[in-house]
């Protein structure tokens, strides 16, 4: 058992009366807030190596260039590289949230799985895209990355006071974010193949079946 796992199972125990509608109906607790902090800073260092190495092997050695052409206050050399980082989180997201079945790498690893706030169903993009944009968005606010640390840090302000741990970008987008491990649901729902098949009546073949009367 991983360390994730460990603090998982100890999740659920103190919020075991916090339970939400998930995936199918289903009731799970919702996640701890340091947990959710903590899946949002890897997702951002995960997205910032990403534009590193694709630096690194020149498929942006364009940015060099453009830094040095393009050097608008109050960022300065450093414009070009924030908003190709804002796009790239951005795709990285909403892509993660909205076909991944609402989680990200770092959510995955940590267990969480963001769902919509009614009914517990998968997110649409737009539900993905308002999730993103306060804390996605935010990396553009001056002074250059100080702006965009104390605006992911206020995002979560809201997140003690409300009976679901809900971050300001949760209240935007209508999701909540839930304690689901992937591993454990697939291999619950493999299990309940096996009886759901044995208890569907079997159809009668052709040589059973009745014959109508003929008239």
């Amino acid at each position: 058992m991983t360390f994730f796992d460990t603090a998982t199972r100890k999740t659920q125990t103190l919020t075991k009366t916090l339970l939400v509608a998930g995936p199918n109906g289903a009731l799970y607790p919702v996640a701890a807030i340091w947990r959710k902090a903590l899946a949002r800073i890897i997702d951002a260092i995960a997205v910032f190596f990403l534009q590193w190495m694709l630096t690194i092997i020149q498929v942006l050695g364009f940015m060099e260039n453009v830094s040095t052409r393009w050097q608008p206050e109050p960022w300065g050399r450093y414009t070009a590289a924030i908003l190709v980082y804002i796009f790239f989180h951005f795709v990285y997201t909403v892509v993660f949230l909205r076909w991944n079945e609402g989680q990200t790498p770092a959510m995955d690893l940590l267990k969480l799985r963001a769902v919509c706030t009614v009914g517990g169903g998968h997110l649409s993009v737009g539900r993905c895209t308002a999730r993103w944009f306060l804390g996605g968005a935010s990396w553009i606010v001056p002074p250059v990355l100080l702006g965009g640390l104390l605006i992911n840090a206020a995002n979560y302000l809201t997140a003690p006071f409300d009976g679901r741990y809900r971050t300001m970008s949760d209240w935007v987008a209508g999701t909540t974010v839930i304690s689901y491990n992937r591993d454990e649901q697939e291999a619950e729902d493999e299990a309940l193949l096996p009886s759901s098949r044995a208890k569907q009546p079997s159809r009668p073949s052709r040589q059973q079946q009745p014959v109508a009367s003929r008239r």
